[in-house]
């Protein structure tokens, strides 16, 4: 027989009231104020983060489709040994995560059935060497500013939720060089800019060659630095100038180029490490011997450390030194008007006025040295005790290599009309004619301006 409970009601009644009817137990109408715009916030946030979060969320999801598509690609080209039509014949996705189709662009040598990766040894798009320039800074305008990746055997890309593709290829025409640029950098297309938001995967020939197992597969190398020159400098430095590699071994564009190693040699056969340096196209050496003959050869080094062949060697010889090998011997020349004329020294006004110093100088560099003569192509004499000006300078075959009436001072430059120059260890005879206003002037210095640079007589 079931239990009845009876209730009472009124006791009921009471307790709730008592639990919910007491004022002092509710919100007041501040507290609930307070709820709601605590609520109103945290809806307001949740809104501001679902563009962000939808944002972020289509790149990731779109990252992922480029990357299977790479993927599909290269297991297709390593199947078949020729790269697909298209992404549907790779069986990879081709729509973003906005809904625009990816771009695939292949190597023309090897993008059709019957043609085999394995046999390919340089890659081309629209008649242009298949690159790809991974900048390194947002402006990406010179060779400075990106790595150039060569033989590439296919690119695949999103074109980003702006549906441009024109950041990655400028000229939407699937001609290379494509460009890997910063993610947000800008760049311009016509008259638009844009924000770069491309997506971009790519595999280069030697990646699709290791992953067939092609036989006689080998590391691209970069080719050595070209036109090596080395001109003399000073006494003890010469100055290295080189062009930068443009191309490996496989005649498409230097992949990652960091640096340069340089030798040296004093005899052309037995080479020595030098120094290693960065990019850049010069050096100079210094610390080195007065007329001596240096031998150099260079390497270009990438980022994974191939180094290149040697480039071809390449001479040249410090400036030799020129001194005084037998000391002024003074005459007074015959007074004769005609500057043309031997010994001649016009506009003296008495035979007491008129010094000649009579001197050899003598290069002292190895007649064997190429490029060891000295051309001189002015002077500076300075004298002192007494005043006056230089004339006339003449050498041993009677030229007149700085004739004049109004003559030069002391301590100026006297500009050769006639460059003399100085042969490799050979002397050379200097006749220099003054007017004076008294006794014969004292030598302070002679100072010889070449085209590598100024030396001291005295």
């Amino acid at each position: 027989m079931p239990h009845i409970v009876e209730v009472n009601t009124s006791v009921l009644k009471m307790k709730l009231y008592g639990r919910f009817g007491n004022k002092q137990s509710g919100f007041t109408l501040i507290e609930l104020a307070i709820v709601l715009i605590i609520l109103g916030i945290l809806v307001a946030l949740g809104a501001a983060l679902v563009g962000p979060l939808t944002k972020r969320s289509k790149y990731d999801e779109s990252r992922e489709v480029v990357k299977s598509a790479k993927e599909a690609v290269l297991g297709y080209v390593v199947k078949n040994g020729y790269l697909p039509a298209d992404l549907e014949t790779a069986g990879a996705r081709k729509l973003d995560a906005w809904g625009n189709d990816l771009v695939l662009y292949r190597a023309t040598e090897f993008d059709a059935s019957g043609e085999n990766a394995c046999g390919v040894t340089a890659t081309t798009l629209g008649g242009q060497p298949f690159e790809v320039r991974e900048c390194k800074n947002v402006s990406c305008a010179n060779p400075v500013d990106y790595n150039v990746k060569s033989n590439i055997g296919f690119i695949v890309f999103s074109k980003g939720p702006d549906a441009n593709e024109a950041g990655t290829d400028p000229g939407k025409d699937g001609v290379p060089p494509f460009y890997v640029r910063f993610q947000d950098s800008t760049y311009t297309d016509g008259a638009t800019t844009y924000n770069y938001d491309d997506i971009v995967a790519y595999a280069s020939l030697d990646e699709i060659r290791f992953e067939m197992g092609c036989t006689g597969v080998t590391t691209t190398i970069p080719n050595p630095p070209t036109v090596v020159t080395a001109t003399r400098s000073t006494l003890s430095s010469l100055n290295l100038t080189w062009t930068p590699p443009t191309t490996n071994t496989d005649a498409s564009p230097l992949i990652d180029l960091v640096g340069y190693e340089i030798d040296r040699s004093l005899d052309g056969a037995t080479y020595l490490l030098l120094q290693s340096i960065g990019v850049g196209s010069s050096f100079t050496d210094t610390s080195l011997v007065a007329a001596q003959r240096y031998f150099y050869r260079m390497r270009a080094i990438d980022k994974d450390g191939n180094e290149s062949a040697n480039s071809a060697p390449i001479t040249s010889t410090t400036i030799s030194p020129i001194r005084q090998t037998v000391a002024a011997a003074w005459s007074q020349p015959a007074n004769e008007a005609a500057c043309s004329a031997a010994n001649a020294v016009p506009s003296c006004a008495t035979a007491a006025n008129r010094r000649k110093a009579l001197f050899t100088i003598q290069n002292t560099g190895n007649a064997a040295d190429n490029g060891a003569n000295i051309t001189v192509n002015s002077m500076v004499i300075t004298w002192g005790t007494t005043g006056g000006t230089v004339k006339k300078i003449q050498a041993p075959d009677l030229t007149n290599r700085y004739c004049n009436l109004t003559g030069t001072a002391s301590g100026s430059t006297t500009t050769l009309t006639a460059p003399l120059t100085i042969n490799a260890g050979a002397s050379t005879t200097m006749s220099i004619y003054w007017c004076t206003t008294g006794a014969q002037p004292i030598f302070v210095s002679v100072q010889f301006n070449t085209a590598d640079g100024s030396f001291t007589l005295y």
